[in-house]
């Protein structure tokens, strides 16, 4: 295990490369043939296409379902279940693990049904790889199988979960209806076995936005995509007559699609990273055909916390710094990155723990061909090279706070993060939310009065809409009937939406205010996942930790401001909670929080 001079470890995951025609040159054929031309669709290619026009696409964001979407979604055409992992045994020898399970429809079953005579015919392929590398002795194992979804040879359910390629399985454990994790994971090749089992320490991540990840321009051109960032994994390693127990930590990857890569795309560089202060980071970086970053490259850092928080690809600077250059393909295979993400100080360097051993490569012919870092995208019908590196531990320097210049800790890099990626620039959306059940939780009206014309003088395009239910109406007309004629116009009443209307005009918000009630507890789960946005609580006698909102969406917050938590309902005559919470220290922490 590698340390830097800081004791900061950083657990490398996953490193995919889909490297397509860009890595092998498509028209250079080598003195053995080995080259082929991309550039010319095979009839086969074209058949495929036309095909695909019958599988759904990934379009508009949906709503995720759990344990349903654990399960196979066999509308879409392509999706895998991606397991990958570092492991240490009780002497600390390193190994690293994939296993990953592929499903491909041939056709929607809903357009040629299985024949009820036939128990062999299916239109589901599936496809798996195994891989162990065993770092401390610089061995790399990797096995695979292809079989049919049919006669219990190869599948996929959701309840009781479990996902199969003959021997290889993903599978709840003790197989109980309606609990998907602890997840147990065997797999057996000759003399290889892996047995784990994995708990999750994270809460499931959605990624792009709210689980819909665009790959480039184009309707359709995307994936459904959600991740599992650190499963507490426990079990056991056997290679040859030797059995390690061992532990360590995992990463989960859900994606399914039909289209998710377009026509001026050659492949993509895919990073999923474990920090040792409880930080992960997912980049995927696009590449173009001029070997630049495809403007839909981006990433997630997920906080201590489990709240994520996107960035794009003008975030970060990834630099390739070493190579290693394949006599079989004549083709250069990137080993050696630097990362930095300027905006919260971070700067990794990544380097393949085998160095520069010579890795195994192959021709892939059918759906993706993946191995422990072993990974090249190919779309059916295209045929690509793949290559080795290695699943490996790195080095991490410090995450530094700016103005202090101390080392940040993980709790609080939690409340800091979102206000440094994400300053409010030009705000077009801005949500007032001031009513309540409680008396005590009231803040003034002429405290509102004063803060919207504050948000009109300094976000002077921004629309700022009230929201309550229809017996507000009278209160919240009086708020707008003191404001100036010119911030009078700028404002807008929003009344009785339901919780799924409500959510929806949430989604979108710039800046979310309110006072401790419901809908602003629906604001921060719904602004979880939208991460973009920034929310302001004026709590005064309560507190999020008994009130709500529970559970890690508290994270959504930027700021809640509390002063006495009583807890009372009604206001009495020596409780100014509200009063102590100033319109100035709000606007204050607004001011923070924007350009």
């Amino acid at each position: 295990m590698i340390k830097n001079k800081n004791n900061l470890i950083l657990l490398l995951l996953l490193v995919l490369f889909a490297i397509g025609a860009f890595f092998f040159l498509a028209n250079k054929k080598s003195s053995n043939d080995r080259a082929f031309n991309l550039k010319k669709p095979s009839k086969l290619m074209k058949a495929d296409k036309e095909k695909d026009k019958k599988f759904e696409k990934a379009i508009d964001p949906r709503e995720f379902t759990f344990p349903h979407d654990h399960g196979p979604h066999k509308a879409f055409k392509t999706e895998w279940w991606y397991y990958t992992g570092n492991l240490e045994d009780e002497d600390s020898n390193e190994f690293g693990y994939q296993i990953t399970i592929f499903r491909n429809g041939l056709e929607p079953e809903k357009d040629s049904p299985k024949p009820k005579n036939n128990k062999w015919q299916s239109k589901q392929v599936y496809m798996a790889h195994f891989a162990i590398s065993d770092i401390h002795n610089k061995k790399f194992y990797s096995f695979e199988k292809y079989s049919r979804d049919s006669v219990a040879l190869a599948g996929a359910k959701a309840e009781p979960h479990q996902v199969w390629l003959k021997n290889w399985s993903i599978k709840s454990f003790d197989n109980k209806e309606g609990e998907t994790f602890p997840v147990l994971i065997t797999a057996k090749e000759k003399d290889i076995e892996l047995q784990l089992e994995l708990d999750p320490v994270k809460p499931i991540t959605l990624q792009g936005l709210n689980g819909l990840s665009q790959k480039t321009q184009g309707l359709g051109n995307a994936s459904y995509y959600y991740s599992i960032s650190k499963l507490a994994s426990v079990g056991n390693i056997k290679i040859k007559d030797k059995t390690y127990k061992v532990k360590g930590y995992s990463w989960l990857d859900r994606e399914w699609s039909t289209s998710s890569l377009g026509d001026n795309l050659v492949g993509w560089d895919w990073f999923a990273l474990q920090l040792s202060n409880d930080i992960e980071i997912m980049y995927y970086r696009l590449r173009d055909g001029e070997g630049g970053s495809d403007p839909h490259s981006s990433g997630v850092i997920i906080d201590s916390e489990g709240q994520s928080h996107s960035f794009s690809y003008k975030d970060i600077k990834l630099k390739e710094k070493g190579y290693f250059h394949s006599s079989y393909s004549d083709a250069k295979y990137p080993i050696n990155w630097s990362m930095e993400i300027p905006k919260i100080d971070l700067n990794i360097n990544i380097k393949s723990n085998f160095g520069f051993a010579k890795p195994r490569e192959w021709l892939a012919g059918l759906l993706y061909r993946f191995k422990l870092k072993n990974y090249s995208i190919m779309q059916p019908g295209k045929h690509v090279v793949e290559h080795n590196l290695r699943l490996a531990n790195f080095a991490l320097s410090t995450i530094v706070n700016r103005e202090t210049g101390e080392a940040v800790k993980s709790k609080d890099f939690t409340h800091k993060l979102r206000a440094r990626l994400y300053k409010i620039q030009n705000p077009k959306k801005i949500i007032l939310i001031p009513c309540t059940t409680w008396e005590s939780k009231f803040w003034t009206i002429e405290n509102w009065v004063d803060l919207v014309e504050r948000l009109s003088s300094k976000f002077p395009s921004a629309k700022i809409y009230f929201t309550g239910v229809l017996k507000e109406k009278s209160y919240l007309e009086e708020i707008r009937y003191k404001l100036l004629p010119q911030s009078y116009q700028r404002t807008q009443l929003v009344l009785d939406k339901n919780l799924i209307g409500l959510r929806q005009f949430f989604m979108d918000a710039d800046l979310v205010i309110g006072v401790d009630t419901g809908p602003l507890h629906l604001a921060a789960d719904t602004l979880y996942n939208s991460h973009t946005a920034h929310l302001v609580g004026i709590y005064g006698p309560t507190s999020a930790s008994r009130s709500g909102p529970y559970s890690f969406h508290a994270a959504s917050y930027d700021e809640i401001f509390q002063s006495n938590a009583s807890h009372k309902r009604t206001l009495k005559a020596d409780d100014y909670s509200m009063s102590k919470i100033s319109v100035q220290e709000v606007f204050n922490k607004i001011n923070s929080l924007s350009c």
